[in-house]
């Protein structure tokens, strides 16, 4: 199996959402069925080596670095990550880079292929709906109405439109808002960015979180039919392996005993106070206050949550779940779903 399976549907489903961004939804649907067909192949050839001889497939690991340079919705990503990772039946370890994230995923080949499959096609949903980039090969409306319907402010994509300092001026936020309406209404897509009051930070909130939520609940859903065949055990004991490989590559760190002790219990100014001083105002105990609860309302029922909510559900739906294959399901010794 020396064919590099994983890269040619990697490059198969980024040339998809590039040509489904460019409005070529054949060229889009064309790519994404190759990328299907691999996928199918390289499951088929990994069963045949299973069915051959069991005792010889051990946990591997591979590493992918997924670049976020939107700090808003970044830290959404490694829960992308870890949804997939339980689903697949694999561990995975997360690391901080300056422009992203580095996952090593710890698991048997298929299940790393399977994972390496799922999580490229939602990182590309994400990345370019809730997190894009200004991209030369679309036409100015067509990056404007990404950029817009991801929640970005018009200032920001004037900026990136018209050059340094046009997000200053109203008459270009203005035409950014006209020209993503007309885009919207070219498309038949509903306006999500829009509406008196408009808050991108609950809208891009909403769409990230939803996005997460949506998945999770696909992946769910997925174990849940795979369950529901009776597949035969395989594997036993595979999960203890996993583990075993994962702390071979990363083994757990020795506990440290910290004994932290309440500062202000000896602070002369705090037991004056009646809380505590300003030099211990992170020891301060708070209590839920009624603007609390109306910032809480509105991030949960305002208008820019609602849509963030829709636009998140909307992409995430997107995401190529299964993977096209019809072998029979795969249960491990403790009767989750291997595959589905």
């Amino acid at each position: 199996m020396g064919f590099d399976y994983a890269g040619k549907v990697r490059s198969l489903l980024a040339l998809a959402e590039s040509e489904r961004a460019l409005g070529h939804d054949d060229a889009a649907d064309a790519a994404t069925a190759k990328a299907m067909r691999f996928m199918a192949d390289y499951n088929i050839a990994q069963e045949e080596a299973l069915a051959v001889d069991p005792t010889t497939v051990v946990p591997t690991h591979l590493v992918m670095d997924l670049n976020i340079h939107d700090w808003q919705v970044a830290g959404y990503v490694p829960s992308i990550v870890r949804h997939i990772a339980f689903h697949t039946n694999c561990m995975v370890k997360v690391e901080y880079l300056n422009a992203g994230y580095r996952f090593t995923l710890v698991g048997y080949d298929l299940d790393l292929r399977h994972a390496e499959f799922l999580i490229t096609s939602a990182y590309l949903m994400f990345s370019t709906r809730i997190a894009p980039e200004w991209d030369t090969r679309r036409s100015e409306a067509e990056n404007i109405f990404f950029l817009r319907n991801a929640g970005i402010e018009r200032r920001e994509i004037a900026e990136r439109a018209w050059g340094r300092g046009a997000g200053d001026q109203a008459k270009n936020r203005s035409k950014v808002q006209r020209i993503y309406l007309r885009e919207c209404a070219t498309r038949g897509e509903d306006v999500r960015a829009a509406g008196l009051g408009f808050d991108t930070k609950q809208y891009r909130e909403g769409y990230a979180q939803q996005f997460v939520d949506t998945l999770a609940r696909r992946l769910r859903e997925a174990r849940n039919a795979a369950n529901s065949v009776g597949a035969l055990p395989a594997l036993a004991g595979r999960e203890d392996r996993v583990k075993m490989a994962f702390q071979e590559l990363f083994p757990p760190d020795a506990p440290v005993a910290v004994r932290v002790t309440d500062p202000t219990k000896e602070c002369a100014k705090c037991q004056r106070a009646k809380t505590t001083c300003n030099d211990h105002i992170a020891w301060r105990t708070r209590t839920w206050t009624k603007r609390d609860q109306i910032e809480s309302d509105r991030r949960e029922y305002s208008a820019s949550a609602r849509a963030g909510r829709a636009s998140g559900q909307h992409a995430a739906e997107a995401v190529m779940v299964q993977r096209g294959h019809t072998t029979a399901s795969r249960l491990d010794a403790s009767g989750k779903a291997i595959e589905s």
